[in-house]
């Protein structure tokens, strides 16, 4: 597929490979396309995987895919030009729909809330763009979602990269991405959501597929949180005074979150997505402390070079096996 957009370089990270396949298929498929470059991260974890490509990006601007998700051609452009929509706007996050809507746990990833954060484009800062809402900038799920993000390459270098004690592959299974959202809005900066930068997320066909992601979820989104609360306490005081409205935001039928769920959405859901909540402060100290002698700053990497050339923004996908196989175009 070709994306419209003048000037841009395609990485690859292959995250923890058992085999060369990934490697051989990228050699073998793009050799001669000198835009596509592939990484090797033997390191399992999404954030060590996409703080890889970042390092070796060399585009002022950096895009983020998953490995499972069908790109729209326009998906590059709309995620750019989110940064001239306002000044000091450091992330663009993109639309998220589902590919096909066929199964019952499909509908219900749809029911829990899917990935799609409306069709408008929104603005989110600290100051006049704030929402108004009690539990804002907590609820960093409201300003898109890692599947399709970009960011200017020196506010990631400038916050150290993405925290590799979050994340698929890592105990605290997710949050990476809330995390680094949770920054730019902190940082002062702000984030764009841009509805036209559009991919199609395969939804899981399978249940027993479903319940395992939503208890992860569940794990990701307190190990955020616990994550920010560790590297700045004095957010403490503010957190506690709203802990009622994140209780009743989690917990009442009527809430934003739980709004949409019909009643045929399993009870079981929303039970292993609350127990996996209990469990992410643990899983997310267990993880930070294996991870303590992990470097997040950003250091040259050695790469498979394909291409070669400065590109304007670069694209950067990472290959999770523990997942479907995915190579990005």
């Amino acid at each position: 597929m070709t994306l419209h957009y003048s000037q841009y370089e395609i990485i690859v990270v292959d995250n923890a490979p058992s085999t060369s396949a990934t490697a051989d298929f990228i050699r073998q498929t793009y050799g001669g396309i000198p835009r596509v470059r592939y990484i090797c991260e033997d390191r399992p974890g999404r954030s060590l995987a996409l703080n890889c490509g970042a390092m070796a990006a060399r585009g002022e601007l950096l895009a983020f895919i998953d490995d499972d998700v069908a790109i729209d051609r326009y998906w590059l452009v709309e995620l750019v030009r989110g940064f001239s929509r306002a000044d000091e706007v450091a992330c663009v996050t993109g639309l998220v729909l589902p590919l096909e809507l066929e199964t019952p746990s499909q509908f219900w990833l749809e029911e829990w809330g899917g990935f799609c954060k409306g069709f408008a484009l929104r603005l989110f800062d600290m100051r006049e763009n704030h929402p108004k809402t009690p539990l804002h900038p907590y609820t960093a799920g409201h300003f898109g979602t890692g599947a399709s993000m970009a960011f200017r390459a020196a506010f990631l270098r400038s916050v150290g990269g993405f925290d590799p004690a979050l994340g698929t592959g890592s105990p605290a299974q997710g949050g990476e991405d809330l995390a680094i959202f949770f920054q730019v809005i902190t940082r002062g900066y702000k984030l764009a959501y841009a509805p036209a930068a559009i991919v199609y997320h395969p939804h899981y066909h399978d249940y027993m597929v479903l319940r395992r992601q939503m208890y992860r979820n569940g794990i990701g989104l307190t190990a955020y949180l616990t994550k920010i609360l560790l590297d700045n306490p004095r957010l403490l005081f503010d957190f506690i005074s709203k802990l009622p409205y994140g209780l009743v935001f989690t917990l009442s039928p009527r809430s934003s979150k739980n709004g949409k769920k019909s009643p045929h959405y399993p009870k079981e859901l929303t039970i292993l997505e609350l127990k996996g909540m209990l469990y992410g402060p643990f899983a997310y100290l267990y993880s930070r402390w294996t991870m303590r002698n992990v470097r997040k700053d950003f250091a040259p990497v050695e790469t498979m070079p394909v291409s070669s050339g400065a590109k304007a923004a670069s694209a950067l996908g990472h290959h999770m096996h523990e997942r479907e196989d995915g190579v990005y175009s």
